[in-house]
């Protein structure tokens, strides 16, 4: 079988675990921040296959891996990183961020979502998977020191090698 890849989350924060992002880590946010995403089968038939956890040193992240099965077509399977180290979508976590790459044996779709909690109104966002790498992203918004409602703002980028060699990267 032919397996197909899913690059969840390229630009901006891949998977930010219950962290709180140190003014020192470009300052993006100050906010506690949790995230999930979902994966849903795009196939005729069953969707089985694997989430593969890494670090920002392209290392193994907790315990580096988990499997799913999604059985029928449309549905899906949701993987919560903030949940206790050891159930689905954490397979023992350490806080911090990384990325993930998703392999199945049948067309999935991946959905990110990140929410900054404990703050009034709790405030989200989402952002699709990709599927597969590039040479050439653009970043619709960047923001550097940007004064906001709640505070300064800064993007964080994050670029993930899709590749197995090592890559130069120049960010304009």
């Amino acid at each position: 079988m032919r397996r197909q890849k899913v690059l969840t989350a390229v630009a901006l924060a891949t998977m930010l675990v219950l962290v709180t992002v140190l003014p020192g880590l470009a300052q993006s946010t100050t906010k506690e921040l949790s995230t999930n995403f979902t994966l849903v089968n795009l196939g005729a038939g069953s969707a089985t296959g694997i989430v593969n956890y890494y670090k920002p040193d392209g290392s193994a992240w907790g315990d580096g891996e988990e499997y799913f099965t999604i059985a029928d077509p449309g549905g899906q399977a949701i993987f919560r990183q903030y949940y206790p180290a050891g159930e689905q979508g954490n397979p023992n976590l350490t806080d911090g961020n990384g990325s993930v790459v998703v392999e199945a044996d049948a067309p999935v779709a991946a959905v990110v979502q990140i929410q900054a909690r404990g703050q009034d109104p709790t405030t989200n966002g989402a952002y699709s998977g990709f599927s597969g790498g590039d040479t050439q992203f653009y970043v619709p918004l960047a923001a550097r020191q940007l004064t906001t409602a709640s505070g300064m703002g800064n993007s964080q980028i994050i670029v993930q090698n899709a590749g197995t060699a090592a890559a130069d990267v120049e960010i304009d």
